[in-house]
């Protein structure tokens, strides 16, 4: 039994100046068909427009920014990586051009957890911001929250004020109303590919208009949107792990990968808002208390794909062993 996610995040844009965050970085990089900005060093590039098509993606597989497309001479592609202190800005076609930039900040490292919600649609960017299906750009979201640096800031100044809301209805389980909350952050939060702002420069009246202080990072948008969507899915207290406590009927089906928790990595599977498969895979010995769905009333559970396994009522806790999987199937009411 495995649980695994085939979908690849890499969403796009064909919008000259799209602006997105560099992965691993923390730094926002806007792209034009001639010319890029990252943070706040522009670079002239050695293109002749008009260029047509035009291509941005952020591909969250491998941690980098590639930027295609068509001159009336030839095609080109080159990327933009962060590696270990420098961002790294290199063609493999269309031009012999790289550029070496030192950024000796804090690297975030390459992520392991994966989030679908059952969305198959192309991740062209303009489109999703049309749909504003929450099923499309939170697994994006966490996923670019999981690679960008974290900020010490605690202090919720203009849009992050939207952050507070929505861990209150987390804690107070209001499922109807996350889909809006989330949809506001999104819109007054962040513009291009996910890239955050603490001033809603479209002044779309989502957020007060107050001024925000200059020393405060946005990056506090995405490290928290990150922690808030894990909490819709899995929450922790001690030995004890809460599965699917906050799952909006929006996202009825869907899978978490490589969760990674405190007693190590877990796979879960969810169909119909209910529990389907969970794989436990411990890193330690651990006698743990799972709290279930009130939909859920017992499950097998088996120590190897061969066995046959036992049923278990809810309320027993699960006996872990370092290195030892469990598997948990057939959940019924």
């Amino acid at each position: 039994m495995r649980i695994v996610i085939g979908e690849r995040q890499r969403p796009f844009s064909h919008r000259p100046g799209v602006r997105c965050l560099l992965p691993r970085s923390g730094l926002e990089v806007e792209v034009f068909p001639t010319l890029v900005r990252i943070g706040t060093k522009e670079i002239l590039l050695p293109i002749s427009g008009p260029v047509r098509p035009f291509t941005v993606e952020l591909d969250l597989e491998k941690g980098r920014i590639v930027v295609f497309g068509q001159t009336e001479c030839s095609a080109f592609r080159y990327e933009i990586v962060q590696e270990a202190s420098d961002i790294l800005l290199r063609f493999d076609r269309g031009a012999d051009y790289s550029l070496r930039l030192a950024h000796p900040e804090k690297v975030a490292p390459l992520p392991f957890e994966r989030l679908s919600l059952g969305t198959h649609k192309a991740l062209d960017w303009e489109l999703v911001a049309r749909r504003r299906d929450c099923a499309e750009i939170l697994p994006i979201l966490l996923r670019v929250g999981q690679l960008t640096p974290p900020v010490t800031e605690s202090r919720r100044y203009g849009t992050a004020s939207l952050l507070v809301r929505l861990e209150q209805l987390i804690e107070t389980r209001d499922k109807p109303a996350l889909k809006e909350a989330f949809v506001d952050l999104f819109e007054a939060g962040f513009r291009g590919i996910l890239a955050p702002r603490l001033e809603d420069d479209q002044f779309q009246g989502i957020v007060p208009t107050d001024a925000v202080p200059e020393n405060i990072s946005a990056l506090i948008l995405v490290q928290e949107a990150h922690r808030l969507i894990r909490r819709l899915f899995v929450q922790e207290e001690g030995s004890r792990v809460n599965i699917l406590p906050v799952l909006p009927q929006e996202f009825d089906a869907g899978r978490f990968c490589d969760v990674q928790t405190a007693f190590g990595l877990m796979d879960l599977e969810w169909s119909k808002k209910r529990i389907r498969r969970l794989i436990l895979r411990p890193r330690q010995d651990l006698l743990l208390d799972v709290q279930w769905q009130r939909t859920v009333k017992e499950f097998r559970v088996r120590r190897s794909l061969k066995g046959r396994g036992e049923r278990m009522a809810i309320g027993t806790p699960l006996q872990l062993k370092a290195g030892e999987s469990l598997y948990l199937d057939r959940f019924e009411k």
